[in-house]
């Protein structure tokens, strides 16, 4: 599914990043050395668009929603 794939590609920049992987785990807002500010920024914005993706497609997963709890 499109959500699975939204995750993997988030996981290929957490690496980019130097961060754990998995989308659970912490950010950490430290650029990486050597990297420019500019890419650094693109870099999170798409992480933060798949990451949240990703999350939507597990909710749907699990039946999670929000305004029955």
């Amino acid at each position: 599914p499109r959500w699975e794939r939204a995750i993997l590609k988030a996981d290929r920049i957490r690496d980019r990043l130097n961060w754990k992987p998995g989308i659970f785990n912490r950010t950490s807002h430290e650029k990486p050395k050597g990297m420019h500010w500019k890419t650094y920024q693109q870099l999170l914005l798409r992480y933060c668009a798949l990451a949240n993706e990703g999350f939507d497609g597990l909710k749907d997963l699990i039946g999670y929603d929000r305004d029955k709890s």
